[in-house]
Formats: structure tokens, sequence, C-alpha cells
């Protein structure tokens, strides 16, 4: 079951990247660390895919996540993949998905967004994703 999982939601990355019009789906470099029982890990670059539930939930249709929810996804090797739902997502996010705009939303006030791991592997590991140095974005694309 896990192995069908980790290849149903590579399928769906490939799908999101290839099939999707340009806005939906954001992929952002960030420093991603993870709560440790004092603590938190070291902060690792990391390209991370941001999407709404309902856009995961039309490219992976065995995945029932909440359609309105924002979720990170980040990538391992071997095709393991922690799918993150984020404590905040922007105002604005609409039925279209989620864009580059709502990126920039999302970081607008604060430049770390917190989440919670929701698949079988991550037994409700917690996230952090930090998108900008003070008031510098650690991806260039974000001013593009």
């Amino acid at each position: 079951m896990q192995t069908i999982l980790i290849r149903a939601l590579f399928l769906l990355v490939a799908a999101i990247t290839i099939a999707t019009p340009c806005d939906a789906a954001v992929r952002r470099i960030v420093k991603v660390s993870y709560e440790q029982e004092f603590g938190w890990s070291r902060e690792v670059k990391v390209e991370v895919t941001f999407a709404s539930g309902s856009e995961l939930n039309a490219k992976a249709h065995q995945l029932r996540l909440r359609p309105f929810e924002l979720y990170a996804l980040i990538w391992f090797k071997d095709d393991q993949v922690a799918i993150v739902k984020l404590d905040n997502k922007p105002l604005l996010m609409g039925l279209d998905g989620f864009t580059a705009e709502n990126f920039k939303d999302l970081y607008f006030i604060k430049s770390e967004a917190k989440g919670t791991q929701v698949n079988d592997d991550g037994d409700g590991q917690r996230w952090n994703f930090k998108a900008k140095d003070i008031i510098t974005w650690i991806d260039p694309r974000v001013e593009d």
C-alpha cells in the first residue's frame, strides 16, 4: 500500500508539472526544517511543491485531502514524499489552485510557515518552511 501511494504521488507531481497551467502548483526553493524533541533540525534548502488540496486530489484520485487547504510536498530520494498541510493559507486562494501570487501572499507578513505531515509515514511530524532571509526571498524566482 505504501509503495503504491509513493508511486501515485510521484506520478502526481509529474502530472502537475506537465499538465496544469503554469500558475498552478507552485514550486519554490525554501529552507525546510522539522521539529525534534528539543527544538528544530537545521535548515536545508529544498525545492518544495505548494498546491491546494483540490489540485492534489484531482491529480491523484486516491488522495482525500481537504480541497481548500494548502499543502507542501517535500521529495526525498527513493521517490518518497512528505505531504504537509500548512497551518496558514493565503486569504484569496481560489478554485483555480495555488498561484505564484498566493505564494507571495502566504509569506507577506511572516518569513516562515509551519505545517503537519498528513501522509502515512509522517505520524504528525511538524515541518517549517522558510521562504525569506529577513526581507530577501530565498528563491529568486519569486520576484519574476
